[in-house]
């Protein structure tokens, strides 16, 4: 695992955890999702959560980037889950009205590592 993904993932009971890290912008992004997919496929995750909590603000640019990088994960074969967004960005999504699709968002770390456990009957 190169820098970058030792720094922003974290695997527990077969699933990734991708903290974003506060100053992501679309070159750290793209560096990521590359080195990302090749992750996925060679660790066979159940699940995917992508943690948003270090992220205050989020414009509309890399609203599409992120969640169009969470459903790219998703085709791979694990679940995914965004969790931990915070009400700024909260407020930005709505109203950008933007639509995160298939991708299920929850509250909390816990809330979507139980969710993603639950669906793939998988113990924690």
């Amino acid at each position: 695992m190169n820098s970058v993904l030792r720094e922003t993932v974290k695997q527990l009971h077969g699933c990734a955890i991708l903290t974003l890290p506060s100053d992501v912008d679309d070159e750290l992004l793209h560096s990521l999702s590359c080195q990302f997919y090749s992750y996925v496929i060679r660790e066979d995750l159940q699940g995917v959560v992508f943690d948003f909590s270090n992220l205050r603000t989020l414009d509309c640019r890399l609203a599409e980037a992120l969640f169009g990088f969470a459903k790219a994960v998703r085709t791979l074969g694990p679940q995914v889950e965004i969790c931990s967004i915070c009400p700024g960005v909260a407020s930005s999504l709505a109203l950008l009205d933007f639509d995160a699709g298939e991708i299920v968002i929850s509250r909390s770390l816990t809330a979507s590592l139980d969710a993603i456990h639950s669906r793939s009957g998988l113990e924690r």
